[in-house]
């Protein structure tokens, strides 16, 4: 197929399933690229997650899904009093401990202002792409958008400790739930990223 046809192609689909191309296309370069350390990590989930999109969605005269109003800020404090005992509940149990060694982060200020900024970008990466591409920017189709992503988080979760795989999907659907009735995904980012925290 010429580029020309393929553009026409691309240039005929609806919104939703140009949505779930480029998707896929992101996770194939996440799990391809895939680096350890923190910081790389940071810049791989800012570079594919949050300026792909971001470019995609200039591209197409759409919105990121970072919109800012009272609603958001209700929701955001919202999502925190649902999920953020379970970060702290899940901090406690050793084989979480063990996996996410807390105890390996300085706790002096600017060895830690800097985990965090690290921190944040995976935060931001994953929720463009779970609670943004798979539910706020597919939206359209109803309260069913928060059931596209729960299977494709729990896959990313697999070699995880247990208990995280097994609240992933139910925690996808949460903190979907919250972005979806915001129409943003600053909710579960903010929780995601304080979550973190904890």
């Amino acid at each position: 197929m010429s580029l020309k046809r393929l553009t026409e192609v691309l240039r005929n689909l609806s919104w939703l399933k140009r949505v779930h191309i480029f998707a896929f296309a992101l996770l194939s370069i996440e799990i391809a690229w895939n680096p350890s350390d923190l910081p790389t990590r940071a810049f791989e989930k800012f570079l594919v997650f949050f300026i792909f999109p971001l470019l995609f969605v200039k591209a197409h005269g759409r919105q990121l899904g970072l919109s800012f109003n009272r609603d958001v800020v209700i929701n955001t404090i919202s999502l925190c009093i649902v999920v953020l005992p379970f970060y702290a509940l899940a901090g406690s149990i050793p084989i979480m401990r063990s996996f996410y060694p807390i105890g390996d982060v300085p706790l002096e200020f600017m060895p830690f202002a800097i985990h965090q900024f690290y921190q944040f970008f995976l935060a931001l990466g994953n929720e463009v792409y779970y609670r943004g591409i798979l539910c706020v920017w597919i939206r359209d189709i109803g309260v069913k958008s928060i059931f596209v992503s729960p299977v494709i988080y729990a896959y990313r979760h697999i070699g995880k400790p247990s208990p995280e795989f097994i609240g992933s999907a139910p925690a996808d659907i949460v903190f979907g739930w919250f972005d979806y009735k915001s129409k943003s995904i600053i909710p579960s980012v903010v929780a995601h990223w304080v979550g973190m925290m904890l």
